[in-house]
């Protein structure tokens, strides 16, 4: 019986290695891994699409009353993706099995969250992933003022304006149960097109 106990004892520690092993490789992996901020797709106010909006006067009156109303109800809920290219220059493949992340907007946390989808990048290559947010309009106007949310909107739909937005994506990868001690920063100057 203390045979076959230290037998699984002696299996439980080889595996436990092996898996602390697993997860510094994939760390190591990780870490010469590049993060670019593309930029943002999929914006909503409220259920109602922003991405072709460039002009309020695009708005119909049903999307203006029910961004009004969410409003007014403090249920407001914007939504976006926020677009990232990970490119893995070493030989071996790097997966990130969960991602803490916060936006910073001209200096201010606007918002965090956390993707549970696994993101893989194979060995010499690139992959891009969305990570999808959701957050309440009210804890946006909170935490970040006014003017820098509607400047980062004129950035993202063309209109013209003369000031960038700078965005601040901060990730923090989770590989196999090991949490990165902290965040990766990735900085983007967005600026409007249209001069």
């Amino acid at each position: 019986m203390n045979k076959k106990i230290g037998v699984i004892a002696v299996m439980a520690s080889v595996m436990a290695v092996m898996i602390g092993c697993s997860a510094v490789q994939q760390i190591k992996t990780l870490s010469q891994c590049s993060f670019n901020f593309i930029g943002v797709s999929n914006f909503s106010i409220a259920g109602v699409s922003l991405d072709k909006v460039t002009s309020p006067s695009q708005l119909t009156l049903t999307d203006i009353a029910s961004i009004m109303s969410a409003i007014t109800n403090k249920t407001a809920q914007i939504s976006f993706d926020a677009n990232v290219k990970i490119h893995n220059p070493s030989a071996e493949t790097a997966t990130v099995n969960k991602l803490a992340w916060k936006v910073d907007l001209d200096g201010e946390e606007l918002l965090d969250g956390v993707h549970t989808q696994p993101i893989t990048v194979k060995a010499n290559g690139t992959t891009q992933t969305a990570i999808r947010a959701t957050v309440d309009a009210t804890k946006v106007l909170k935490n970040s003022s006014i003017e820098s949310v509607y400047n980062l909107y004129k950035n993202l739909t063309g209109k013209a304006t003369d000031k960038s937005s700078n965005v601040v994506l901060k990730v923090k990868p989770t590989i196999d149960n090991y949490t990165a001690p902290g965040y990766i920063s990735i900085k983007q100057d967005v600026k409007s097109s249209v001069q």
